[in-house]
């Protein structure tokens, strides 16, 4: 008799947690911590986004495809601190603007290193969320302001002396039946000529996001595929060979949630593939604070 009690209870508590699982994997997180996300903030409320991100790399992937060691240094490190503040306009439109600080060290051979820290060139940022039922989608248009200037370092673009303009289109679409979701970014950066005649190559960007709630409503692990085809660029009018190519980023993290609105994201991330690109690894931390909402 205790024997079968303690099945049935099992069997209980299996249908209820389980049960729980499914409910709880389905309350809408409506945000991400990183840098894009089809969510959208409330009217009159603000969102402060911090998502520093880091990369070293010691090789280049040279125009086969094949990875080359740097020439003139043996590591470049780069860290991207990005800020970025929105207002919520109505609720389904914000406006922001972001503003990079970049750092880059470079390391020699004979164990010297430089460093160079500067304010990077901001974005001005308007969004609007156009579906919000089953599948959340939104579009975004990022205009950047060529107020500042820093040059390449060992071919890694920090900064440039033009204006961009980058349409991003998002899409999110939370399962119905399980605590996971699919999350996909297409955009296309326009990169205009700047004043000394140089066109850096244009960007096509694909991205998917595939997650699951390992703590329901707490916790959420997820993988991300990247690929960005660069092409277009021109020096003086004429086609610049070697600024075309490619660049595959594959990246796994967790995404914590402490709060109705707050959430904190660590993730981790490698280039394996690429053309005329830089070949390293790197991470970056996301952090999303909503007030007002």
């Amino acid at each position: 008799m205790n024997v079968f009690k303690e099945g049935i209870m099992k069997k209980v508590i299996f249908v209820v947690s389980f049960a729980l699982i499914l409910v709880s994997g389905l309350m809408p997180w409506n945000c991400l911590a990183g840098q894009f996300d089809a969510s959208a903030i409330p009217g009159g409320a603000f969102c402060l986004k911090i998502h520093p991100k880091v990369f070293v790399t010691s090789a280049r992937f040279d125009d086969s495809g094949k990875a080359v060691n740097l020439i003139h240094v043996s590591q470049l490190s780069y860290v991207d601190n990005q800020f970025e503040l929105y207002y919520g306009i109505t609720n389904s439109l914000m406006a922001g603007a972001l503003l990079p600080v970049g750092y880059i060290r470079e390391s020699y051979a004979a164990e010297e290193s430089s460093c160079i820290t500067k304010v990077k060139n901001p974005w001005i940022i308007i969004k609007h969320q156009f579906w919000s039922e089953v599948v959340l989608a939104a579009s975004s248009l990022r205009v950047k302001l060529p107020i500042t200037e820093i040059e390449p370092q060992e071919g890694l673009d920090m900064d440039d002396k033009q204006v961009d303009i980058y349409p991003v289109y998002y899409f999110d679409w939370q399962m119905s039946l399980l605590p996971a979701y699919i999350y996909g970014q297409i955009g296309y950066k326009y990169r205009m000529e700047s004043k000394d005649q140089i066109k850096p190559s244009d960007e096509l960007k694909l991205l998917v996001e595939t997650g699951y709630a390992i703590v329901p409503g707490i916790v959420r692990m997820f993988t991300i595929s990247d690929y960005t085809k660069f092409f277009g660029g021109e020096i003086n009018g004429v086609k610049d060979e070697l600024s075309e190519g490619y660049l595959y980023t594959i990246a796994a993290g967790v995404r914590f949630r402490l709060g109705r609105d707050f959430m904190v994201e660590v993730l981790t991330n490698a280039t394996p593939f690429g053309r005329n690109q830089s070949r390293g690894i790197g991470g970056h931390v996301g952090i999303k604070y909503v007030l007002g909402a």
